[in-house]
């Protein structure tokens, strides 16, 4: 399991902003979200932007998007 210290210096990598405020379980949780979208980005040729935390857009190209 990684430290606080090392979940705060891979946010810095990825530019997640509000990092000092954040507490380790929500450093944890913007890690996995920005190495999700950097996944989900390789495999897929899509985008996903993250814009801030209340804000993401998703632009999704030749990919089913399932109705609801």
């Amino acid at each position: 399991m990684p430290t606080k210290k090392e979940l705060y210096a891979k946010a810095k990598e990825f530019g997640v902003k509000g990092r000092a405020r954040m507490s380790k379980n929500e450093l944890e949780e913007a890690v996995i979200l920005c190495c999700s979208v950097e996944w989900f980005n390789d495999i897929a040729g899509n985008k996903i932007i993250i814009h801030d935390a209340s804000d993401v857009e998703i632009e999704v190209l030749d990919v089913f998007t399932p109705t609801i």
